[in-house]
């Protein structure tokens, strides 16, 4: 399942299946994977990157794309969004703003 998050956010998410997980040299890891970072976004300014794993949003854990686009679709444009991401072993938190 693939969401698009714009251009809310402007990026793409797909659950995370063993063959994305592999692709991405990710390992048994939770959560929904990004696939495209649109140029001049939210996401973008944020520092997110195709590859990051979504872990959690506003410290509520993240289970699918589903979940995902529940959780975004209940902040309002201009609301600033917390995100737990996994990128390469390392774990950060980055924040980004809402967009129409």
């Amino acid at each position: 399942m693939v969401t698009e998050a714009k251009p809310r956010l402007g990026m793409t998410v797909e659950d995370l299946t063993p063959e994305l997980a592999k692709n991405f040299g990710l390992s048994d890891t939770k959560g929904v994977v990004v696939v495209q970072v649109e140029d001049g976004s939210s996401a973008a300014d944020a520092g997110l990157r195709a590859g990051d794993v979504i872990l959690e949003i506003d410290q509520s854990s993240v289970k699918d794309v589903k979940d995902f686009g529940r959780k975004i679709e209940s902040y309002k444009t201009g609301d600033t969004v917390l995100i737990l991401a996994k990128r390469r072993g390392a774990t950060v938190f980055l924040t980004l703003k809402v967009r129409e």
